[in-house]
């Protein structure tokens, strides 16, 4: 067996056993009252097993070469894959006509559309009708009165008609006036 590898047997086989005994130790220690406990005393011996290792080849004298132009101080090298700039993700342009009750039977209109800014819209309820403008971002909010119990909003978005509809509970407590 090689020396080096007897010598690394040895000190590994007295490490185990140190650990081994002081972990026995810490056991008695912690008041262990098992009869059947090991013990630095009945620890046996330990038989290793002989190992045969194989003699590793020796480095190359020469170093591969590796396909391309070699990287020199003060060159750079060009990518070896040409990357596109990433391109943002598509913008979802739905647009949405959402609904939202206040009190005293107004409803709130939210009219979102990503791809539309400054964009005229028609909003339509019940012969009430008006024009409004979108933002920088595509949305507009706009407060109504609601003229009927189930109150069915419209707007026009550059020919996109879009529609919500709110149903106004006690409808018939409230006198309503609109004027245009």
């Amino acid at each position: 067996m090689n020396t080096k590898l007897k010598r690394s047997v040895a000190k590994g086989t007295a490490a185990m056993a140190v650990g081994f005994v002081t972990l026995m130790g810490a056991t008695d220690l912690l008041g262990s009252d098992r009869t059947d406990s090991f013990s630095a005393a009945n620890m046996g011996t330990m038989t290793l097993a002989s190992a045969q290792i194989d003699v590793l080849p020796a480095p190359a004298k020469t170093v591969p070469r590796l396909p391309g132009p070699a990287l020199t101080p003060g060159k750079t090298l060009p990518p070896a894959v040409e990357m596109a700039a990433p391109t943002p993700p598509p913008a979802d342009c739905t647009a949405r006509l959402d609904a939202t009750l206040l009190q005293g039977a107004m409803v709130r209109l939210s009219l979102t559309a990503p791809c539309d800014a400054a964009t005229q819209v028609r909003f339509s309820h019940q012969g009430l009708s008006f024009d409004m403008r979108t933002d920088a971002n595509g949305i507009v909010t706009v407060d109504v009165p609601a003229l009927a119990p189930v109150a069915l909003y419209e707007a026009d978005l550059a020919g996109l008609p879009l529609r919500t509809i709110a149903a106004i509970a006690y409808f018939e407590s409230y006198a309503l006036v609109v004027l245009q």
